[in-house]
């Protein structure tokens, strides 16, 4: 309950944590695990105090294997410690980028 009485006073916006191909670069970072792992925690530092919810999808992660899920987790992980809401996105058949990170990971 108290979680949810910090969550109110915070603002209503739920932030994505997709770290894709380009905007790791954007963030000056590899395209590897290690990016994807210093972008997503370096987001939920920044983000924690201020924002509803934190949202990762999957896919970015997946993309890793399994040194993406475990950063997916350690991410997860960080955001329930600083006391955020997550919602994981975990859709099927969603947007371009999307898809080409699911490619990326299973074919």
């Amino acid at each position: 309950m108290e979680a949810l009485f910090h969550a109110m006073e915070r603002s209503q916006v739920c932030v994505g944590i997709d770290p894709h191909a380009s905007l790791l670069a954007a963030w000056r970072l590899p395209d590897t695990a290690d990016g994807a792992r210093e972008f997503s925690l370096g987001v939920v530092d920044e983000l924690a105090g201020s924002v509803a919810a934190l949202k990762p999808q999957s896919a970015f992660y997946e993309r890793f294997g399994s040194a993406g899920i475990a950063i997916l987790e350690e991410t997860l992980a960080l955001a329930r410690a600083r006391g955020v809401f997550t919602i994981l996105d975990v859709k099927r058949g969603d947007i371009g980028s999307t898809m080409g990170a699911y490619a990326d990971a299973y074919l």
